[in-house]
């Protein structure tokens, strides 16, 4: 079978169909080694007795369950624990939004009461494994007062498994061949390994910055081993920070006062005797950086206008290198957590966003300001951001299908870091398709070893054809050689200058800012325009295989070979489409962050425009009088070229069923990729990709009878003319022609 829902080239929005399953995960460490499960599929309301918990099995490493969500008085949880509760084993829970409401207990087979903690958001309070023995525990999360309907994280940090393998990170017997285990964030490192005899294990991690009161290295091993451990943390120069040993089966290092970068810990054992398991910890809490009271700023300042004390002497401090960075409004101690510090955004820290909004300079790309022009300094992607978030946006009205609004004076905290969560961290995904889930990927690459490639572009189950063959018309002719078509599809990394075309900005934290275009309605220029995605996208279970559902559809999720390009484009698209930039305002109520609502939302024109910020046509050219030097030129000459099919092309005169249009599918819009000198023909690529589709068809030499729907179409221009009624392109040198 073909694609369940192919693009279809109308102006008309297909209406919003429900989602049930809003998804709040929080932006884990993309590269923590905690062996993370993430269930694809939570049935909601099913554990809310303890003879209904959840068991999560007996547990070997820690364990990571997102996306649940309290849909009643109580979900319940059993794990079994296998070895003696150490240093940093306990249970937490996560939310970032609701979090204050969600209560959290756990209880020993007996049904005793362990510990219990409630009213946070992040993980500040855990329920302590520490000293209980082996054993079969139970956790209950419920709502304060009867809260429900929020989204949660539930963790267990497992006691370490004693056990008799060999080492399971062989070959780092050395600091130079240290196992990297990533960066340490909030929610720490955590890994089980193997000492065995004659042994000695190596790791390395990085600090994204400076370690605050209550941040350790820790080895936990068999609580009665008697012989000497040792553990030892250098930094990256090779000098030792510090150092334990002794006969006890937890070790701990302090590194508070630690500043960002890398760091090097040291395992082994007196006389090579080996120690058998062990779980090594590190846990982080970053310095708060906001002084409790800040110094006044002299009037001569250029920052003296910003009238919030504490918000002015950060960015007295930040501006010290030049810039605002896009950490430093979001980090623990930055500019938005000082404004959260109170509980609500007071009338002089509105003010003093506001001017700091007002008095930017851009730092990067066409808008580029001189430097001293302006008191404040940022690179475009940044202050647009921080733009949205400050001045307002009409995306702000809904944050993951529940009415939000833009943030102004009296806001709560909880609003602004919602806020911050949506432009900054990708959290506000679009609503999908019900039924599905949105899955975490954290592995596969932005761009094969290749970089992008037209092959990669898959249309799943939204019917976005004009996008999809947008991109790849664009794509097509970025990469042929000679062409003048700017790098759009690469990485853009601002502080290095590499790629300005670029449209994915990689913030380095599992999410990636991406660049469109809108056309200003004053100027009449086109100006860029961002949103943050993260690396969660829709999946569904097709039997026990999970797949994906847009962009990359019915390719395994598990696949290794696909690229994220494409997937987090069509995100972005979703959540750009949302600000509402792209139509007039009595069209602005169909613009939701959702996959439906791109569905036939545009022209293959419009989308063009969209990703390339050039002028191209607004409606569709007639394909009547064209040559096939005039189309082209247009390729050659321009950034992209499409093309879509009529209502009824006379091709597929004998086929109603959209699934069984032979060769070509009606109401689609077909990339360009190419053409042929020789034969004057024009190559075509349908953008529901080689998954599904197959062959080129030969306009020039066609079949008596086609029998199935083509990926590559050969076209003559008299094909095209019989088959299409539109042609889309963008070539400033044919304007108007």
């Amino acid at each position: 079978m073909f694609l369940k829902s192919p693009a279809q080239a109308s102006n008309k929005v297909s209406p919003i169909r429900p989602f049930t399953r809003p998804s709040l995960e929080g932006l884990e460490d993309r590269l923590a080694l905690t062996g993370i499960t993430h269930p694809l599929a939570t049935p909601f309301g099913r554990y809310e007795s303890k003879a209904t918990a959840l068991n999560l099995g007996a547990l070997n490493r820690d364990v990571e369950r997102t996306g649940l969500k309290l849909d009643g008085e109580a979900d319940w949880f059993r794990f079994q624990t296998k070895g003696i509760g150490g240093y940093n084993d306990r249970v937490f829970i996560e939310s970032m939004a609701g979090g204050a409401n969600l209560e959290l207990r756990v209880y020993d087979s007996k049904g005793n009461l362990v510990g219990a903690v409630g009213g946070r958001t992040v993980d500040d309070e855990a329920v302590s494994l520490g000293d209980l023995p082996a054993g079969v525990y139970f956790a209950k999360v419920n709502g304060k007062d009867g809260a429900t309907g929020i989204t949660y994280d539930l963790h267990v940090h497992a006691p370490v498994v004693i056990g008799t393998k060999d080492d399971s990170f062989k070959g780092n017997n050395t600091a130079f061949a240290s196992t990297g285990i990533g960066y340490v964030g909030a929610k720490g490192l955590a890994i089980n390994a193997q000492l065995p005899r004659g042994d000695e294990d190596w790791y390395s991690f990085r600090l994204s910055a400076t370690a605050g009161s209550g941040s350790r290295v820790v080895v936990a091993a068999p609580l009665a081993w008697k012989n000497g451990l040792n553990l030892e943390v250098y930094d990256n120069d090779g000098k030792l920070v510090n150092a334990t040993s002794g006969a006890s089966g937890i070790h701990v290092i302090t590194i508070d006062g630690m500043s960002a970068g890398r760091y090097r810990v040291h395992i082994f054992t007196d006389g090579d005797a080996g120690v058998g398991a062990y779980k090594l910890s590190v846990s982080f809490k970053p310095v708060i950086v906001n002084p409790p009271n800040p110094k006044p700023v002299p009037p001569t300042s250029p920052f003296a206008p910003i009238s919030n004390p504490a918000i002015r002497q950060l960015v007295e401090q930040y501006m010290a290198d030049g810039q605002l960075s896009r950490e430093e409004w979001i980090q623990p101690g930055g500019i938005f957590q000082t404004v959260e510090k109170d509980g609500k955004v007071s009338s002089n820290e509105f003010a003093s966003l506001k001017w700091i909004v007002s008095h930017t300079g851009i730092l990067d790309g066409s808008h580029a300001a001189q430097p001293g022009s302006s008191p404040v300094m940022m690179y475009n992607y940044v202050n647009n951001l921080v733009g949205k978030l400050v001045s307002g946006d009409a995306a702000n009205a809904v944050y993951q299908g529940t009415k939000l609004g833009n943030l102004a004076v009296g806001s709560t905290a909880s609003h602004l870091g919602l806020l911050v969560n949506k432009w900054f961290l990708g959290l506000d995904r679009p609503t999908a398709e019900e039924g599905t889930v949105y899955s975490l990927n954290k592995t596969n690459p932005l761009f094969g070893p290749n970089g992008p490639q037209v092959a990669d572009i898959v249309q799943g189950d939204v019917g976005d054809c004009y996008f999809m063959s947008a991109a790849g018309a664009i794509l097509s002719n970025q990469l042929n050689p000679g062409s003048s078509v700017p790098a759009y599809f690469s990485v853009y990394n601002p502080q290095a200058g590499s790629n300005p075309s670029g449209i994915y900005i990689d913030n380095g934290d599992g999410t990636w800012t991406v660049r469109f275009y809108y056309k200003s309605q004053t100027t009449g220029t086109w100006v860029p325009d961002y949103v943050t995605v993260d690396q969660y996208f829709p999946t569904k279970s097709t039997g026990s295989k999970v797949e994906w559902e847009y962009a990359n559809a019915y390719f395994a999720y598990s696949d290794p070979a696909l690229s994220l390009w494409v997937p987090l484009l069509e995100k972005a698209y979703c959540q750009e489409n949302a600000s509402a930039r792209w139509v007039s305002p009595a069209d602005a109520a169909d613009c939701t962050n959702s996959y439906s609502s791109i569905s036939a939302a545009y022209l293959s024109s419009d989308a063009l425009m969209q990703i390339s910020g050039q002028d191209g046509y607004i409606a569709t050219r007639k394909l009547s009088s064209m040559t096939f030097q005039a189309i082209v030129a247009a390729y050659q000459g321009g950034v992209g070229v499409t093309f879509g099919t009529s209502a009824s092309p006379p091709a597929d005169a004998t086929e109603s069923d959209l699934h069984k249009d032979h060769p070509l599918v009606k109401k689609h819009d077909y990339m360009m990729v190419g053409f042929n000198e020789a034969n004057q023909t024009i190559a075509l690529r349908n953008p529901w990709g080689d998954f599904r589709l197959s062959q080129t068809y030969d306009s020039t030499n066609p079949p008596a009878d086609p029998d199935h729907t083509y990926l590559l179409i050969d076209a003559t221009v008299e094909f095209l003319q019989t088959n299409f009624d539109g042609f889309y392109h963008i070539n400033p040198t044919l304007l108007g022609s």
